[in-house]
């Protein structure tokens, strides 16, 4: 298992994958001492599960150069990492180097999903608002109608269960109407 903190952790490798030199971040998360984490490729550092994808990162940068990045979830600790390799070469020496830089960005993550839920809703709560409006206009309309029926053909026996079915039916979509509008309602707090 990991032992993440929130610091970022980098570390210098050769064009090979191996680390030269490390961050104390990332000695705590690939679980070595750095003296015994010198040397070692990134491929013997499988504690966590981004160290695959690190290592296909910094392949591809020692064959393509460029920059390489990518996020890595982990659906059993449910952690999200972003990963990066980038080339640089030493101004003394010329030497090639990889510079692999991992943060973990899992709270990122969750604030991201939470501000998508929070738009849902509230286009959720458009719509069903605009829904509402539209539906309760025509039962407004029949309403008035049927009192204009009944105030034209005055209170007939005749009459009375179709438009106590109609009033019925009417009643119970304003009430839906109502239901939706407060589902789609965003909510207050209120101290109490």
């Amino acid at each position: 298992n990991c032992d993440w903190s929130s610091d970022v952790c980098s570390s210098d490798l050769d064009a090979k994958g191996r680390v030269i030199k490390a961050n104390a971040a990332f000695d705590r998360i690939a679980q070595y001492g750095h003296a015994e984490l010198v040397g070692k490729r990134l491929a013997e550092l499988y504690a966590c599960p981004f160290w695959r994808k690190a290592e296909e990162l910094v392949r591809d940068v020692g064959e393509r150069g460029g920059v390489a990045a990518a996020q890595v979830q982990d659906r059993e600790s449910g952690r999200t990492w972003d990963l990066v390799a980038n080339p640089a070469r030493l101004p003394l020496t010329g030497e090639e180097r990889i510079i692999l830089v991992i943060r973990d960005i899992t709270r990122m993550v969750e604030l991201q999903a939470s501000l998508h839920r929070s738009e849902t809703m509230s286009l959720l709560g458009s719509l069903v608002s605009g829904v509402a409006h539209e539906v309760r206009n025509p039962l407004f309309g029949i309403s008035s109608t049927l009192d204009a029926f009944e105030a034209r053909f005055n209170f007939k026996e005749e009459y009375e269960p179709y438009i106590g079915v109609l009033r019925g039916e009417v009643d119970r979509l304003n009430n839906l109407m109502k239901d939706l509008l407060d589902y789609g309602r965003p909510l207050s707090c209120a101290l109490t």
